[in-house]
């Protein structure tokens, strides 16, 4: 377990919310996870990928691709004291 995510262990959780982080010029497109604490913590998790760039070095006519070159993350960040 990532030590970012011990802090979530034994909170309760109060609300759950699902977001589409649309695509910037420097973020790809991701859904985004809020999960609110009962003690005014926030956890959010979003999807983090290279699939973009590996559709678009095809779509360049690059074809040798092994099962390494994709990889898909989870970026975890926090949020405290959200109603003070």
């Amino acid at each position: 377990m990532k030590p970012y995510t011990r802090e979530a262990i034994g909170k309760t959780i109060a609300k759950i919310d699902v977001y589409f982080k649309k695509q910037s010029t420097d973020v790809h497109e991701s859904d985004v996870l809020r999960i609110q604490f009962t003690d005014d913590t926030v956890m959010w998790i979003q999807t983090a990928s290279n699939a973009d760039n590996i559709i678009s070095d095809i779509e360049s006519g690059k074809t040798n691709f092994q099962t390494k070159d994709f990889h898909a993350d989870f970026v975890i960040s926090w949020e405290h004291n959200i109603h003070k």
